[in-house]
């Protein structure tokens, strides 16, 4: 891990606003917590897995000491520093992506599944707590990095009934979060609405968009039917790059368009960037950052381009010092003050390599448009399939496979 240049500032700030950027009004009640009130909400929730844990084992030495093991599996994934950054949305705070919101009968099913893992108890075992589901593959982008390339645009396989049955799989085995992507899943906006009528109180929704049909009147819709938030595809900050990189002349303002009316619609935001090697340097991600920082963003997501999908066969894995540049990046903007209010960035490949891959069936999998169960978006070697199926049959071929670019998880 890498230590905080405090000394490093943002360069290029004033360039991101030739860019048109739209800003959005920030009186939703989605907005970041810093300073004292994050000193505050960590020791509340602190609090809070102390309570779970004394509920669960009781008062005895080997509870503490499963909660000092607890705080050590955190350290691993997030880091050394303390939680400086939480975002709010309504009733409900987070400080991940890929944590359901707390509190929430789903985020106290996760600390007790990792309770659990540490000592086992009474407590039904959930080790599968995230899905990452396609259920289209309809798009009208050709993406330069798209993962589900092989599949696009192809005639769909998975009707309503197929969705749901392959989300009620999910809920009975204990799923808390399910982001559903694509293709392009606002394409089938009125089957996201009523899977999450029906599931919202089960499992967090989040949707994977570039933007398309992301209109006002959908992102109501979206909030009305429950769904938590949105992660926006948006690989750069300038509007020609970012079209290019998508070949669609709209992309970008499609993109845009969807954080503000989701941001209007007090969904939380996320934005997804993939750091390929021509975008890698310190002054791209800065300006990158300050650019989403200024559409009231909470969440940016770093990915590495992998060789998969439309990527295939081609070199497009990034070199240690581009991944130092996305470490750097990441610690200094989550932990350095200079930064206090922009969005908290999410690494997945920095805990990859410090704790290995969490994905696989160790805590979560990915279900594509044919329903064939993977053990993430970019291993595109199926273990079964959601509708054929027993799903934990299938999640225990998986573990045992594991994961074919980091080692199995240590956690």
């Amino acid at each position: 891990m890498s230590t905080i240049n405090k000394t490093d500032t943002l360069e290029n700030k004033s360039n991101a606003q030739s860019n048109n950027i739209i800003s959005v009004t920030r009186r939703n009640a989605t907005h970041i917590i810093t300073g004292y009130k994050a000193r505050l909400q960590r020791v509340k929730f602190r609090l809070h897995i102390l309570k779970l844990a004394l509920q669960t084992y009781g008062w005895k030495r080997s509870t503490f000491s499963m909660l000092k093991q607890l705080e050590q599996k955190r350290r691993i994934v997030h880091g050394e520093f303390p939680i400086t950054k939480w975002v709010q949305s309504n009733d409900r705070i987070a400080f991940t992506l890929y944590n359901p919101g707390y509190p929430s009968q789903q985020c106290d099913d996760v600390l007790l599944e990792e309770m659990n893992r540490i000592a086992p108890s009474s407590v039904i075992a959930r080790p599968i707590r995230f899905a990452h589901f396609a259920i289209t593959k309809k798009c009208p982008l050709s993406c330069e990095h798209c993962f589900e390339w092989d599949n696009l645009n192809k005639k769909e396989i998975l009707d309503y009934n197929d969705l749901r049955n392959i989300v009620l799989k999910l809920k009975q085995a204990g799923i808390s979060q399910l982001h559903i992507s694509g293709g392009e899943p606002m394409l089938r906006v009125n089957d996201i609405v009523k899977l999450c009528e029906e599931f919202c109180n089960s499992m967090e929704f989040w949707i994977l968009t570039a933007g398309y049909n992301f209109t006002k009147e959908n992102a109501t819709r979206l909030k009305q039917a429950g769904v938590t938030g949105i992660i926006v595809s948006l690989d750069h900050y300038n509007k020609s790059m970012h079209n290019t990189f998508r070949q669609s002349k709209d992309a970008f303002d499609n993109a845009i368009n969807a954080i503000k009316y989701a941001r209007q619609a007090d969904m939380v935001v996320a934005v997804t960037l993939c750091a390929t090697k021509s975008f890698l340097t310190k002054e791209n991600l800065y300006r990158y950052a300050s650019f989403v920082h200024s559409l009231d963003v909470s969440y940016i997501q770093l990915l590495e381009p992998k060789a998969v999908g439309h990527y295939a066969g081609k070199d497009v894995t990034i070199n240690t010092e581009q991944i130092k540049i996305l470490e750097d990046v990441y610690f200094e903007i989550n932990y350095s003050p200079t930064y206090t209010h922009y969005p908290i960035v999410v690494y997945l490949g920095d805990y990859q390599r410090n704790a290995g891959c969490l994905a696989a069936g160790n805590r979560a999998l990915y279900i594509d448009t044919n329903g064939d169960v993977l053990a993430c978006t970019f291993c595109h070697i199926p273990s079964g399939n959601a509708l054929r199926d027993e799903l934990m049959d299938v999640v225990n071929r998986m573990r045992k496979k594991g994961c074919s670019d980091y080692i199995a998880s240590v956690l």
